[in-house]
C-alpha cells in the first residue's frame, strides 16, 4: 500500500470497499483474519482518497 498515490480514485474506492468488507468480517468473528490489521488498511485508504481530493 506504499504507492497509493499512483492509483486512480476508482482503484482506491474498490480497494476501500474490499478492506471494509474484510474488516467487518474480522470484527464479526472477533479477530483479525490471518493477523491482518484491516482497521489500519482502511485508515490508509481513506487518507489516500482524501489526498486525491485535496490535490484536485
Amino acid at each position: 500500500m506504499d504507492s497509493l498515490s499512483n492509483l486512480s480514485f476508482i482503484d482506491l474506492q474498490a480497494m476501500l470497499k474490499y478492506a471494509l468488507e474484510q474488516k467487518d468480517i474480522a470484527d464479526a468473528a472477533g479477530h483479525s483474519a490471518i493477523g491482518i490489521d484491516w482497521t489500519s488498511k482502511v485508515d490508509k485508504l481513506r487518507q489516500a482518497i482524501a489526498d486525491k481530493f485535496a490535490a484536485i
